[in-house]
Parts: C-alpha cells; sequence; structure tokens
C-alpha cells in the first residue's frame, strides 16, 4: 500500500516534480489504518481542471525528457478507456452526476496528457529535421 498519512519528522515527499511519493526514514515500519479517512481533495470541477492542464504541461515535459515514445493508438483510446476506468472502475457512478462528471475531468486530464504530449513530440520531431 502506499503512504498517505504520516507525520512530517519521519516522512517527507520524494523530489520528483510529477511522482508524489512519501518516502519514510529507514528505521520506520509503515501501518493500514483502521477505520476509514474521508478526504476530499476536490474544490470544484473548474480548479480540478485548472489543475490538471498545469500537471500536464509537467507531465509532458517528463516524459519528453526520459525520451518516452506513446503510440499514437493511445492517443485515440486514452479517453474512453480512462473514462471507463474511472466511471466504473473507481466507481465514480456511486456519486451520481456529479460521479459522472469527476470521471469527464478524469479522462480529459489524460487526454490532455496525450494531446500536449502528441503536440511536442511532433514540434520536437519537426525541429530536428
Amino acid at each position: 500500500f502506499l503512504v498517505r498519512l504520516y507525520h512530517r519528522t519521519i516522512g517527507r515527499f520524494s523530489t520528483s516534480s510529477v511522482h508524489d511519493r512519501v518516502q519514510v526514514s529507514k528505521n520506520i515500519v509503515a501501518k493500514q489504518l483502521e477505520g476509514v479517512i474521508f478526504h476530499f481533495s476536490l474544490r470544484s470541477l473548474g480548479s480540478q481542471l485548472n489543475k490538471f492542464n498545469n500537471y500536464t504541461d509537467d507531465l509532458v515535459n517528463d516524459l519528453l525528457r526520459r525520451n518516452v515514445v506513446i503510440p499514437r493508438w493511445r492517443i485515440i483510446l486514452e479517453f474512453p478507456l480512462a473514462f471507463t476506468k474511472a466511471f466504473f472502475g473507481r466507481r465514480y457512478f456511486g456519486y451520481g452526476m456529479y460521479g459522472y462528471l469527476m470521471a469527464i475531468n478524469y479522462a480529459m486530464f489524460l487526454h490532455l496528457r496525450m494531446a500536449k504530449y502528441y503536440e511536442s513530440y511532433r514540434a520536437k520531431k519537426i525541429l530536428h529535421k
């Protein structure tokens, strides 16, 4: 499981700009909490889209820096597959219309990453001809 809740004296976020992971001190054993914690970090659908727009810039820069090549078929299939994953796999359908809109935003986030990647990769390819 991933560490999500920690005391700041024994853990910190990794230095990656795009992959949030908590690094804990060496002699610390992570435990899973009993019970449920409800955490809603979503202020509004608009703020979520703004966050996604900024975050996708960082993700694309990371992909290009690592010379990752994404096949074109992913650009086409990313949106419908991501929506299906969110709406059914993550059970967003349980939130009704708001869950539907969250699933659309999630799919849009992944689509935006693909679109920006394609645009940047194409521009980079043209520049190096």
